[in-house]
Parts: structure tokens; C-alpha cells; sequence
């Protein structure tokens, strides 16, 4: 809601919000504009978050929608009370902002209209919710100090649950692919104590010492990060190479063992091949070679 694309970003929404922000402080009251501004964007950014979990968007045009849902409740509720001139006015240029940046998001791929959307409808339920009055004879077309209050204390509990939906929408990759790391290391680090040994270590201790030190732990760390569900777009590619690249590992490790409890030369000789393969995809992921 802070952060812009641009200076030009930062230029159009400033530009906006000169018009329309001035307009709705007079009708809501500063403490109800600001309390409206900010509803409005956070709504706009789960509204962004819940669409596109893995982009990060930025600009502030969710809260500027939320102003001009408001102005619309306002109008809306107030009908009966509000100048004609000033209806005509407002109502036509609230609905030419809103129709045309709807129709403008569909139109290009880069512009967030979940945040918009979001934005507008939030802005238009609070607007609502400080303007509809039971008092219909009252004075005053700003929302009484308790309904602001209570709008605040309304919108930030609606607000929390919809935050609280965000979690688990997308997998921690970057956590995920740390955990694998750390098991590989430990892994290769177990072949390489075993091969640096000074005395020769048996066949039953080595086949042992693959199955619980090596294959165990690998499997479980690879079927955990082959299980991703969520993964990011902009890491998907990866992740798939990544888990070609364990599943290679782990079928070569598992030739490895059975060709040593078997005395198949023709399996070692397979899971040799297998790990030069995958010792040189480790080269292009900077990662340790496999062989034992």
C-alpha cells in the first residue's frame, strides 16, 4: 500500500487520491477517512494475496477504490438528503472511475484487479456502515465519533481473519529447499567420512551405514520436498529439476547397496553412471557430488 512501482505509479495514484481524498474527509471526518483509507488497502492486498499468493504487488490503488466504493455508499445511502447538483456531479464521476479502471484491468495482466476489487468493496461496505443512520433527521452528514469507533474496531477484526487466511497459501519454499540442503550435507558428509576411513570398511558395516545414514534420511527429506503443493510459479521450474535431481541421486544410492549385497558388478557399474549423471547436475546447482 506504501511501496509504488515508480515514480509515474506514484504519480497517478497521488493524483487521485488530491481529488477524491479532500471531498471524503469533509463527509467522513478525518478519523473516518483515515480509518476507511487504510481498511480499504489492507482489504485490497489480501484481496491481491488471496488471488495471486505468489506475486508481490505494491501501490496504493486499493485504498483509492475503497474511497470511491464509499463515495458510492454515501451517495447511495444519503440520496434522499444530498443536492441534486452535487448528486449528479459525484455519481457520474464515481461511476465512470470505477467502470473504466475495471474495464482498463481486464485489459492488461499487470494491473491487480483483485486488489481494485477488493479495495471498492470494502470501501463501499464501510461506507455503508458510517453513513447508514437510524437518525434520518440528523444534521450532520458526518458519521457520529461511536460509529467511526466502531467501524474501526469492526473492519480491523474483519480484517485480522481475512490475514489469518493467507497462511498456507503458498509453500515456504526458500525454507523447504534449506531443509533439503542441510540433509544433503549430512548425507555426503556420512560417504565421505566412510570413504576417508583408514582402515577398509566391510561390505555389511558400508550397506548398514548407506541404508540408515544416507537413504534413510534422503527419502524422507526428498519425499517431503517432492510433496509441495503450493510452490511458487516463479520457483516451480526449479523445484522440478531439483527433485529429478534427488530422485537420481536416491535411485543411484539404492543400485549402489544392492549391488554390493548382490556382488553385482553390473549394478555398481549403474548406479556409477547414475551418480556421474547427477554429479553433474550438482554442478549447475553449485550442490556436492554423489558418488560414494
Amino acid at each position: 500500500m506504501f511501496l509504488h512501482a515508480g515514480l509515474l505509479h506514484l504519480f497517478v495514484n497521488v493524483v487521485v487520491l488530491c481529488q477524491i481524498g479532500p471531498l471524503m474527509e469533509r463527509l467522513l471526518g478525518s478519523v473516518g477517512f483515515a480509518a476507511l483509507y487504510f481498511a480499504a488497502g489492507i482489504a485490497g492486498s489480501i484481496g491481491s494475496a488471496l488471488a495471486h499468493p505468489a506475486a508481490v504487488a505494491v501501490g496504493a490503488s486499493g485504498a483509492v477504490f475503497g474511497l470511491y466504493g464509499a463515495l458510492g455508499a454515501f451517495i447511495w445511502a444519503r440520496r434522499g438528503e444530498i443536492p441534486y447538483h452535487f448528486l449528479r456531479r459525484y455519481r457520474g464521476v464515481t461511476i465512470f472511475f470505477v467502470v473504466f479502471n475495471l474495464i482498463f484491468g481486464l485489459s492488461d495482466s499487470k494491473i491487480d484487479l483483485a486488489a481494485h476489487l477488493g479495495g471498492l468493496g470494502a470501501g463501499f461496505v464501510l461506507g455503508l456502515a458510517l453513513n447508514l443512520r437510524p437518525n434520518r433527521a440528523a444534521s450532520s452528514l458526518r458519521p457520529s465519533a461511536i460509529r467511526v469507533v466502531a467501524c474501526v474496531l469492526l473492519s480491523g477484526v474483519v480484517l485480522a481473519v481475512g490475514a489469518s487466511q493467507l497462511t498456507g497459501l503458498v509453500d515456504n519454499y526458500p525454507h523447504e529447499l534449506r531443509l533439503l540442503a542441510e540433509v544433503e550435507k549430512q548425507v555426503l558428509e556420512q560417504l565421505r567420512t566412510a570413504n576417508g576411513a583408514e582402515e577398509p570398511i566391510s561390505d555389511d558395516k558400508l550397506i548398514a551405514l548407506m541404508e540408515t545414514e544416507v537413504l534413510r534420511p534422503w527419502r524422507v527429506a526428498l519425499a517431503r520436498f517432492a510433496g509441495l503443493k503450493r510452490v511458487p510459479e516463479s520457483h516451480r521450474r526449479q523445484w522440478l529439476q531439483l527433485v529429478q535431481y534427488g530422485t537420481l541421486r536416491l535411485n543411484g544410492w539404492q543400485l549402489y547397496v544392492d549391488g554390493i549385497r548382490d556382488q553385482d558388478e553390473q549394478l555398481i557399474k549403474q548406479s556409477q553412471e547414475l551418480l556421474s549423471k547427477t554429479d553433474e547436475m550438482a554442478r549447475g546447482f553449485g550442490a556436492s557430488p554423489a558418488m560414494p
